[in-house]
């Protein structure tokens, strides 16, 4: 008789499965051909982007390979180091799961150097409005929660694979995918208040101009729209949308609202709303559940021999091993990741233009964005195969010339 497949393996691949049908249903936009950066840069402002961005793409792969080689190299000094093994003791799991975020934490508090040089090339080049005490606090911020996360992760999946150790995969992989797709619908109410200052937009031209907006997508013209203190940290551009059904909400940066034009800011809530209509929120935490199940799989399928010590418990060693896996395959895997965010953000592009009312909006609002923001005018292709979220500027202006909606 044939043995049916492990579960771990059938539980992996109904992930890869879900993935695989989140883009293939996900709306998209044809390719379009850049234009030259020129035709919407002058000379100066075309060399002062070229100056700040062109050094910030070697940063990032220096981030990425000493982020890669950090986890590879704790890993093995752990390897090699007595003592690292089962941990007992009532705190026992949580001392597991604090070894690993060590690790965690390691991977980030090395390319510190790094966020700083280009926080300080931020500040000489005008984009950044911070000091340095200002700085730290966000990337405090910002990384103690994903250690705090990392932590508790380890050790519920340390506690899962110990009681069920033929079928933790699963059980582990989508409890803490669903974890993290709540703490996305909670996000505006846990996180987003520790960077920002939000308020309501005032009555007037602007809100009204957002309510019809959302009209247009359905959705009702009683959108939560919030305005962010974003000034205090910087001089940029931008706007989001966040939160799922009741903590749902449109974020603009105060910035935005007073540097560009009224058409421009309805032009990217716009942007924004087509990430609503797409429901990229929603993919987006789908997603997470599944890529946790093929992470647990893959510590299972790589780490399976050195997770546990004679008597079945998780060690240290094994729970930083894992966690080791897991950051080289964020590492190697987020351009998957990106080139996913690049074809949701080109829909979207696609979905503003069918709604505004003047599609020239966008193409202004685009080529402001380009200049407040420095953005990079030609990211060769490497670079925005590695790093880009977004389609290049260039790409995205293009679309919007051409008018194309889907």
């Amino acid at each position: 008789m044939t043995r049916p497949p492990p579960v771990a393996a059938v539980a992996a691949g109904v992930a890869l499965a879900v993935l695989v049908a989140v883009e293939v249903t996900r709306a998209t936009a044809p390719p379009v051909a850049p234009v030259d950066p020129s035709t919407f840069l002058d000379p100066a402002a075309l060399q002062a982007a070229l100056d700040h961005r062109t050094p910030l793409r070697w940063v990032a792969v220096a981030a990425a390979l000493l982020r890669a080689g950090t986890a590879i190299a704790v890993v093995w000094w752990v390897a090699r180091r007595r003592g690292a093994g089962v941990v007992a003791g009532r705190l026992r799991l949580l001392r597991v799961g604090l070894a690993a975020a060590a690790l965690w934490a390691a991977t980030d508090l090395v390319r510190v150097p790094l966020r700083l040089w280009a926080w300080r090339r931020a500040v000489d080049v005008g984009l950044s409005t911070q000091e340095l005490a200002g700085w730290a606090r966000d990337w405090l911020v910002e990384s103690v929660p994903y250690w705090i996360g990392v932590a508790l992760a380890v050790a519920g999946a340390a506690w899962v694979r110990e009681r069920w150790p033929t079928a933790w995969v699963p059980i582990a992989g989508v409890a803490g995918g669903v974890v993290g797709a709540v703490l996305v619908v909670l996000s505006p109410l846990l996180f987003e208040p520790l960077l920002f200052d939000l308020r309501p937009l005032e009555p007037g031209g602007l809100r009204d101009g957002i309510d019809e907006l959302v009209e247009r997508t359905g959705g009702g013209g009683d959108a939560d729209v919030l305005v962010a203190d974003a000034s205090r940290r910087t001089t940029a551009s931008n706007a989001y949308v966040s939160g799922i059904a009741a903590t749902r909400r449109i974020v603009l940066y105060d910035t935005l609202i007073d540097e560009a034009p009224e058409g421009e800011v309805l032009a990217i809530v716009a942007h924004e709303l087509g990430h609503d209509l797409h429901h990229d929120v929603e993919r987006a935490a789908v997603s997470l559940v599944a890529v946790a199940v093929l992470t647990a799989w893959a510590v299972d399928r790589v780490v399976a021999g050195r997770l546990t010590g004679a008597d079945g418990r998780v060690s240290t060693r094994g729970a930083v091993t894992a966690i080791g896996l897991v950051v080289v395959l964020a590492v190697v895997f987020g351009p998957v990741e990106r080139w996913s965010s690049r074809r949701a953000e080109a829909a979207a592009d696609a979905a503003a233009l069918a709604l505004l009312e003047d599609p020239g909006d966008y193409g202004s609002m685009l080529r402001g964005l380009a200049r407040r923001n420095l953005s990079d005018p030609a990211p060769p292709p490497w670079a925005v195969g590695l790093f880009h979220s977004h389609p290049p500027i260039a790409s995205r202006i293009a679309r919007a010339a051409s008018g194309q909606a889907p």
